[in-house]
Parts: structure tokens; C-alpha cells; sequence
């Protein structure tokens, strides 16, 4: 099957859910094989509409694109919330080397903090 033809099913079922057609409800059927994206994908709907439900009513303690990073770079799926409540009492410090390891600045945490504090003049809080 082509990209395009996985495009046009995985649109196909967003819209039939009423599901948002966003790059992240999107990649959760990249994960699926063409036979499974044919005839398995409820179970992606199903945890599209949990992660959007939980997004929705929970008040978050970081931005939810954090969130995603720190997930990916604890090894769950980004869309995984089952371990928002550890991830919620992480030091700060924690939370932005998490980040940035992820997004392949592996050991800047530091320097960027760093980094912030003197062009803003800052002390960043290490409370959470």
C-alpha cells in the first residue's frame, strides 16, 4: 500500500470517529501494519479518544508538547499518560534534560539553563 493510500484510510478514520486530522492523531497509525490499519485501527481510535479526553479535563502541569517529549524519552508512546503522575514529580532540571536529550541535545540541560539565566538575568527555581 502506498503512503498516500495509508494517508486516505487513517483520514478516513479520523473523520468517521470525528477526531481531529492533526500530524499526532496521524502518526498513531504509522505504528500499524496495512492489514491491521485495514482492519484493526479501533484500537487507535480508542486511545486517540482517552488522550483527548484526559488532555481536555486534566489541568496539566507542563505544556502538553512537553509532555510528549518527556514521554518519547521515557519510551512510551506519546500519547501514553500512564506515567504523567511520575513524570509530574520529576525536578524541573529532570523535565528539561528530558527534553532535550530527546530532541538530540543530549547533555546541554545544564548549558541551556545556563544559557537562560544570564541572557534573562535570571535564577531559575529548582522547586517543582
Amino acid at each position: 500500500m502506498t503512503s498516500r493510500e495509508r494517508f486516505n484510510i487513517a483520514k478516513d478514520i479520523l473523520d468517521k470517529n470525528d477526531l481531529s486530522l492533526c500530524t499526532l492523531n496521524f502518526n498513531q497509525f504509522d505504528k500499524l501494519s496495512d492489514l491491521e490499519l485495514i482492519v484493526g485501527a479501533e484500537d487507535v481510535v480508542k486511545r486517540i479518544k482517552r488522550y483527548e479526553a484526559y488532555v481536555d479535563k486534566e489541568k496539566m502541569k507542563y505544556p502538553e508538547s512537553i509532555m510528549r517529549d518527556v514521554r518519547r524519552n521515557l519510551g512510551l508512546n506519546e500519547m501514553d499518560t500512564s506515567m504523567d503522575l511520575e513524570i509530574f514529580q520529576m525536578d524541573r532540571e529532570d523535565i528539561l534534560n528530558s527534553v532535550c536529550n530527546w530532541n538530540n541535545l543530549i547533555g546541554y540541560g545544564g548549558t541551556i539553563r545556563g544559557w537562560i539565566e544570564d541572557i534573562y538575568q535570571i535564577k531559575l527555581k529548582d522547586e517543582i
